[in-house]
């Protein structure tokens, strides 16, 4: 099974708030365990997890971990304009390469956990 997640923590979502000198919000993000999203217009509400957290949760016991890695972590989303095309490939490289790191697993703005199904 593999499943793709919004993540907890967003490194870019934080670079954003602190750029506007939102520090509050800055400090939001990753704490907060529920939030809420827009989607067509209504605000749908979300639980979030790390991608460790949601193995341990909701997987260990019946599924093996068989990998984990971040997305987005190092890439800069499509909605940032201000960086130079070679600077994102750059660091889109970088992300793909890098994206199974503990430390990156946990910045991206998606998370995805491949699991096999343990048998009896």
């Amino acid at each position: 099974m593999v499943l793709h997640m919004l993540n907890r923590f967003s490194l870019w979502e934080s670079l954003g708030y602190v750029a506007r000198g939102d520090w509050r919000a800055a400090r939001e993000v990753g704490r907060l365990r529920t939030r809420g999203f827009s989607i067509g217009g209504e605000v749908v509400p979300h639980s979030l997890y790390f991608g460790h957290e949601t193995y341990d949760r909701f997987f260990a016991g019946r599924f093996a971990r068989r990998a984990q890695y971040g997305l987005g972590a190092l890439r800069p989303p499509h909605t940032v304009r201000r960086i130079p095309g070679p600077v994102v490939s750059a660091l889109e490289w970088l992300d793909v390469r890098a994206s199974s790191l503990p430390l990156i697993q946990n910045c991206g703005r998606f998370f995805v956990l491949e699991l096999q199904r343990l048998t009896a």
